[in-house]
């Protein structure tokens, strides 16, 4: 198997990030954003749904977000940033009017 490094420099990430951006692939630009700003596992944001994130009584993000990690079963608190809300926010106003609480990223 091979070894998979990570992006470490600023200018890859910002050209990735533009690039999903300018072909439209919204959800993936969310999901980055969100893992940038996190510092989630991959299988932990893909078990998000808009209620973990999202106050439908208040219509706002949520400041905090509080999650049970799946690799190590840990409950976890972490902050739901600037930047993070943008792109959860251009997600979402992709998505239009969302009708449940339990759609998954």
């Amino acid at each position: 198997m091979e070894k998979v490094e990570p992006i470490r420099s600023e200018k890859k990430i910002k050209d990735l990030k533009q690039y999903l951006l300018g072909s439209g692939n919204i959800r993936n630009y969310a999901l980055v954003v969100l893992g940038l700003n996190t510092a989630l596992r991959v299988s932990d944001i893909l078990s998000l749904t808009w209620d973990d994130v999202y106050d439908f009584e208040e219509k706002a993000f949520k400041t905090h977000v509080y999650i049970r990690e799946k690799k190590t079963g840990k409950d976890k608190k972490f902050l739901l940033n600037k930047n993070a809300i943008e792109g959860l926010l251009k997600h979402k106003r992709k998505l239009g009017h969302i009708k449940t609480i339990t759609i998954h990223f």
